[in-house]
């Protein structure tokens, strides 16, 4: 885990840190009145972290955004979806 500021994670967030690399942004999840975007990023070579950003507001009177300050450290794994297709 690690900790972040604000500054910080609102840098991380619009790819703007001279000290963490963003590696990739999900898409945003709706959870009704808000929002979820989950940024994954390292410093270095170092681990990979996730960094998750909530969203309220709207896209005409603009969002307000809070940040999970506590990194926790994530890995990448594959996984294999199942779906039902028409034959």
């Amino acid at each position: 885990m690690i900790q972040l500021t604000q500054a910080e994670a609102a840098k991380i967030f619009t790819d703007e840190s001279d000290k963490y690399t963003v590696i990739e942004e999900l898409e945003w999840e709706d959870q009704g009145k808000w929002s979820i975007l989950s940024v994954i990023f390292r410093e270095g070579d170092g681990p990979y972290y996730e960094l998750v950003v909530n969203r309220t507001g709207t896209y005409f009177d603009g969002y307000d955004f809070e940040y999970s300050l506590e990194c926790e450290e994530v890995k990448q794994v594959e996984t294999i979806t199942k779906t039902w297709k028409p034959v």
